[in-house]
């Protein structure tokens, strides 16, 4: 980066207009939307005119249909901008747009993560791999989230175009996080109550949700609290399964489904945790894993996608087999039983926190290397 920073430098009093395409609004919870809006919210702190693009979120064969809107087209080649920054998640909109805009500015993608990244179908895993493939060669440059999704581009579409890899900030909860001290982990970490275990995320099959609950019946059920965080009504179908398991399991007293949570209400459920565990099948990144790790958490996920580069397992949390619950119920156990194991986690996840880039470190990143273009 460091001749962005030289261009930069010579270039800091340019304030850039930027067309910036997503589905729906900015407000969803996701991380990726968490993503895009910390960037929005940066570069127009810096002086840039961000205009927002909303197309309407339909099911995923749908949304191809917008490829061929008169009215879509039209939008995108009467705007007024320097560049483009599209969500990689509207690529079925804009697979075959893109190469057929008669444009002035060049389109860069926020790439989260690749749709056939996912477990899926093999129908669907052949049709997303199509239409990302197409998307993905329609750009002129990439920002990814890490080094786990840059290579799975590369690996579906061979050379890249210009990129800048800008890792997510964990420091969303940064104010309340810092009101922990040592002493309060070390308490959390001796206490004799049941291990208080926290699950952060949409519920959906990707989270695997049903692996932790499957995990959580091998172990005492007088030793564990679980505590759901996560929108419940994305799709209706898996989270009537996750109910119709935990009744099953009886696991009811124990397992706690507390939907869409306010930023303070979350705070206050990882302060109180002692683990943080979404086993997901494929993260992008996994921005919750790190902000669990500001409040010390040691955390348990998945060795697939990018955990891996934030969690090191048998250092400040675990990774696992992508269908292996009895290896989370292995560390959880461990966990119980181990204070000690318990307190040093906590401090080494601390750490890792804090070798991790902030938001704002993020955006500026990014920025960099849109000012190139």
């Amino acid at each position: 980066m460091g001749r962005f920073s030289s261009f930069c430098h010579v270039y800091e009093n340019v304030k850039l207009k930027i067309g910036f395409v997503i589905y729906g609004s900015l407000d969803n919870l996701s991380g990726g939307y968490l993503y895009d809006r910390n960037l929005v919210n940066y570069l127009r702190s810096k002086g840039d005119e961000v205009t927002i693009i909303s197309m309407e979120h339909k099911k995923y064969i749908h949304n191809l249909q917008d490829n061929w809107s008169r009215e879509i087209k039209d939008k995108f080649e009467d705007l007024d901008i320097d560049l483009m920054i599209q969500d990689e998640l509207n690529h079925p909109s804009l697979a075959f747009l893109n190469n057929a805009l008669d444009r002035k500015y060049p389109i860069i993608s926020i790439v989260h993560h690749l749709k056939s990244s996912e477990e899926a179908h093999p129908f669907s895993r052949v049709l997303s791999r199509y239409l990302e493939g197409k998307y993905l060669k329609s750009l002129d440059g990439y920002i990814f989230n890490s080094e786990t999704t840059k290579s799975a581009v590369k690996n579906l579409q061979g050379d890249l175009y210009p990129s800048v890899i800008a890792k997510p900030g964990g420091d969303r909860f940064l104010k309340y996080s810092q009101s922990i001290s040592e002493e309060d982990r070390h308490i959390r970490s001796e206490s004799n109550r049941p291990l208080e275990i926290l699950f952060i995320g949409n519920v959906i099959p990707r989270k695997q949700l049903n692996l932790l609950i499957d995990a959580l019946n091998e172990i005492d059920i007088e030793r564990w609290n679980l505590n759901v965080i996560g929108n419940t009504t994305v799709d209706e179908i898996y989270m009537k399964k996750i109910v119709n398991q935990i009744s099953k399991l009886k696991l009811t007293s124990k397992v706690k489904i507390l939907g869409t949570l306010t930023d303070v209400e979350v705070a206050e459920y990882l302060k109180r945790s002692h683990t943080l565990v979404v086993p997901s099948s494929w993260e992008g990144f996994g921005i919750v894993y790190l902000e669990a790790m500001s409040f010390g958490l040691p955390v348990i996920a998945c060795n697939q996608g990018a955990a891996h580069e934030i969690i090191t397992s048998g250092s400040d949390g675990f990774l696992v087999g992508i269908n292996d619950y009895h290896a989370i119920a292995d560390h959880i156990n461990s966990l119980m039983k181990d204070k000690k194991l318990l307190m040093d986690m906590s401090r080494l996840a601390l750490k890792t926190y804090n070798n991790h880039l902030t938001w704002e470190e993020s955006a500026s990143l990014t920025r960099e290397f849109l000012l190139e273009f």
